[in-house]
């Protein structure tokens, strides 16, 4: 309930910080951070797409303005190495991850950046 009081009192819709487990429906949020950062942008729903950003540091975090800060996450059979920024294999049954960021961008955007990677 705490939570739910703390997001309903929120100007940024929770893009300061949000337990992601701790909500009732989390699919309706996805679904609304979509939807709020498509009408800021003027952009079609069909044009956003969700990039998964972990391992940010405290200035990337605070200039996210198309992003939403989450916590709560745990991995199964996998560990996050933020050493060496990459996702390893583990033999703890879970492992808990930083601070990850949902970042909605648009679909230009996403296409310019899987062709730099791939250069």
């Amino acid at each position: 309930m705490e939570q739910l009081k703390q997001l309903s009192e929120s100007k940024d819709f929770g893009q300061s910080g949000l337990w992601f487990g701790g909500l009732c429906f989390p699919e309706a949020y996805l679904t609304a951070t979509r939807q709020f950062i498509a009408q800021n942008n003027n952009w079609s729903l069909e044009d956003v797409v969700l990039k998964f950003e972990i391992g940010l540091n405290e200035e990337q975090l605070a200039n996210n303005d198309q992003g939403f800060i989450l916590t709560g996450f745990t991995m199964q059979g996998a560990d996050y190495a933020a050493d060496q920024d990459r996702f390893k294999m583990t033999e703890k049954i879970s492992v808990d991850l930083p601070v990850v960021n949902f970042k909605w961008i648009h679909i230009d955007q996403f296409k310019k950046e899987a062709n730099q990677d791939q250069i």
